[in-house]
């Protein structure tokens, strides 16, 4: 039996907006990356140093303190860092020096396997355009979490500078160590359980129905293509750089997990986009603003949950056994769903958790492990 909130959840405000093509989805945007960045504050964290003096390092989650860092777009620098992929050079950009520096522009997270990572301003990265002219700063993306699930071999540390409430935070609870701050755990073990929750299950179908709408706008932008319509005087376009491979790759296998939210279908329609200069650039900004600024956000606030399911959210850590994942008090042992298939034709099987067992507005949690290849630089697989 569900617990209350999530029998009730199709009737919530935010469930019932996301739901609906027509509804601004602006509002809801905002309420649900709240939930996430204001986690940070109401932790309680176990101090770096015991009583005895002895040094243990803090169960401070890292995801939290970057999403926190990230929300105010916080300047790092990382003083050592080797890339987990075979490099992508641009045309016309070099980097220079050692450090990386730059000011935080979000956070990434791969939803199969478990790579994730800060993207900032690199300020160490020069471009060069076709007129000659030199600016400073390109965005660069940087692994933190390797494939696996564990700590990337190729940083040591963050440098930045904290803010006073980050400050307090972390002088109030004695997370500092000397003037570092060590921390041992991506996501706090505990937050598998989230994934039973209400506000997981929420941010999962507002991602759902946000990449609905991207793909709208870009099917959208391709018709106006074809139909011939210019973009608005003055702008254009976006042309991008060449981008050639620096490096050899090499192929390994790696256990990923997937976790879908089936939800009621969307009604409505998103709004019309006319035939005119204006609309199309407003068309592709829009696009621009799911696609780069917001699902990579909502995204690494449910991946950070899904790999604390992953990895601490069964009895026994493995899921060859039937019935092995932890439960919270309100799922009966018998409630996931085995060899669950999505249709007559299909082959992938998941385990099925119903929330709402209803035809007309079925809602439900599904996940899968299997053996996923991924491409990493050369070499890098002795360290996996």
């Amino acid at each position: 039996m569900p617990a209350k909130t999530l029998q009730n959840i199709l009737s919530q405000p935010v469930v019932t907006s996301l739901l609906s093509r027509s509804t601004p989805i602006d509002p809801v945007v905002s309420e649900v990356l709240d939930w996430w960045t204001l986690d940070l504050y109401s932790l309680h964290p176990g101090p770096a140093v015991n009583d005895y003096g002895e040094f243990k390092g803090t169960d401070l989650p890292a995801a939290d303190f970057l999403f926190a860092l990230a929300s105010r777009k916080a300047v790092v620098a990382l003083p050592y860092y080797a890339s987990l992929r075979a490099k992508r050079v641009k045309e016309g950009e070099r980097h220079i020096g050692g450090k990386r520096f730059g000011q935080l522009i979000g956070l990434y997270a791969n939803m199969e396997v478990f790579s994730a990572g800060i993207r900032m301003k690199d300020m160490s990265v020069i471009t060069k355009d076709a007129e000659d002219n030199e600016s400073v700063g390109a965005p660069r993306s940087f692994t933190l979490l390797d494939v696996a699930g564990k700590w990337h071999d190729g940083w040591r540390s963050i440098e930045f500078d904290p803010s006073a409430k980050e400050n307090d935070f972390l002088t109030k609870n004695k997370l500092w160590t000397g003037n570092s701050v060590v921390v041992k755990n991506w996501v706090h073990p505990n937050r598998w359980i989230s994934l039973y929750g209400q506000y997981y299950i929420m941010t999962k179908m507002l991602i759902a129905r946000l990449e609905e709408e991207a793909k709208f706008y870009s099917e959208q932008l391709k018709a106006l293509e074809a139909l011939g319509i210019p973009w608005p005087t003055g702008t254009g376009a976006p042309e991008w750089p060449e981008t050639i491979s620096a490096g050899e790759s090499e192929s390994i296998k790696v256990t990923a997990l997937q976790v879908v939210v089936d939800t009621p279908s969307l009604t409505g329609a998103f709004p019309k986009v006319l035939a005119l200069p204006a609309d199309k650039k407003a068309a592709a900004e829009r696009k621009n603003l799911i696609r780069e600024k917001w699902l990579p956000k909502l995204r690494f606030a449910v991946r950070s949950v899904e790999l604390a399911f992953f990895k601490h959210g069964f009895v026994d850590y493995t899921v060859t056994k039937e019935n092995a994942e932890k439960l919270p008090a309100w799922v009966s042992a018998d409630s996931w769903e085995r060899d669950y298939k999505t249709g007559p034709k299909t082959r992938t099987k998941w385990n099925r958790l119903a929330i709402i067992d209803s035809d007309s507005e079925p809602l439900a949690v599904r996940y899968r492990v299997w053996e996923k290849s991924e491409s990493v630089k050369k070499g890098t697989v002795e360290s996996l």
